[in-house]
């Protein structure tokens, strides 16, 4: 992953109740919920910044009035070799 992150993109907009993904456990992420390209919503992965890079698994839940499109998972700090191993959309509303 570089720093620009990793964009996902649905078939049509949605609005799951969560999001699940796994990713390197010493670092933070910012994930933004996109519609037609523009952002939705924003939550943070806050994680300890010590430990080795080993995959964590979050999930986060979807506020019910957010729909998106598109999911974007972007580095915010760490040590740079970052890591996205799944990301799953968790039930519909």
């Amino acid at each position: 992953m570089t720093l620009r992150g990793v964009e996902v993109g649905l078939p049509a907009a949605t609005n799951a109740a969560a999001i699940e993904l796994s990713v390197s456990r010493n670092d933070r992420y910012d994930l933004i919920l996109l519609r037609e390209g523009r952002a939705v919503y924003t939550d943070r992965i806050n994680q300890a910044m010590s430990g080795n890079g080993s995959l964590v698994t979050h999930r986060v839940i979807i506020p019910p009035d957010v729909q998106f499109d598109a999911v974007l998972v972007r580095p915010s700090g760490g040590d740079a070799r970052y890591s996205l191993g799944h990301l799953r959309l968790v039930g519909p509303r």
